[in-house]
């Protein structure tokens, strides 16, 4: 098996304060890939953070507290990762938010809210790392979804919309 060492390799996590998001980033810190941590919530993520560190090694870490469905906010995440740990060469898209509502109760915030995290932020983190990923001729993306991506829950219809654009 050909597999390519992550030792030294800078990774952008998103959704990184908990769930899969901060297993990935543990995972990557893991084998050696200096990670920035981005989320909504600081305080999870300096718990993330605390974690890597006890791990040991010769990692570097990254927090910056970022909200995927803005623009602008995400393109300061990557020249910030860029400007104090290197080039991105992985993206991992873990942001997310999953409302469970029938869509009778017409809960229409939790809807928006749910494709700008999910297809609107995703799009922001790719838009953000892709000009830089060609013109080094090298990179990963690697974006999170979900079962309900492939068969609609009760409950989770608009979420499993979002996660089948994914």
């Amino acid at each position: 098996m050909n597999r390519e060492s992550l030792q030294g390799r800078v990774a952008v996590v998103t959704g990184a304060s908990s769930g899969i998001g901060a297993a990935v980033a543990r995972a990557l810190a893991h084998e050696g890939a200096h990670v920035a941590l981005a989320a909504r919530r600081r305080d999870m993520l300096a718990e993330v953070r605390a974690g890597l560190e006890r791990q040991g090694g010769e990692v570097r870490t990254l927090i910056v507290p970022t909200d995927v469905t803005d623009r602008r906010q995400v393109k300061s995440l990557v020249a910030r990762t860029e400007e104090e740990l290197g080039p991105v060469d992985v993206l991992v898209n873990c942001a997310g938010v999953m409302y469970y509502t029938m869509m009778k109760n017409l809960h229409e915030d939790d809807w928006e809210q749910t494709v700008d995290v999910l297809c609107k932020g995703m799009l922001n983190c790719v838009g953000a790392v892709l000009k830089g990923m060609l013109d080094r001729g090298r990179g990963h993306i690697v974006t999170i979804s979900s079962d309900a991506g492939r068969k609609v829950f009760p409950g989770l219809a608009v979420y499993s919309g979002g996660k089948f654009f994914v």
